[in-house]
């Protein structure tokens, strides 16, 4: 989703979304890093998850790739569960 309105994505194909995959990345490559880093505005998305999709499933996908640890995932598990309602 770089460089698309995220807003206008989600408001335009609300109705057919049952589900996201989350990660970011550095507004290039498909890296699939933590949520909080890279390019993607995570606050903007959560916010519009709860107005428009609130009952779509949210499921995290990282890179085998990458070291992430247990406690890494449990903290954007734990960002994510804040934000949302």
């Amino acid at each position: 989703a770089n460089g698309w309105d995220i807003e206008n994505v989600i408001r335009s194909l609300s109705d057919k979304i049952g589900a996201y995959h989350l990660h970011n990345n550095d507004g290039i490559n498909d890296l699939h890093n933590r949520v909080l880093h890279g390019k993607m505005d995570f606050d903007l998305f959560l916010e519009l998850y709860n107005k428009v999709t609130p009952e779509a499933d949210l499921v995290i996908e990282y890179n085998r790739k990458g070291i992430i640890t247990l406690e890494e995932v449990s903290e954007d598990i734990s960002y994510i569960r804040k934000a949302i309602k």
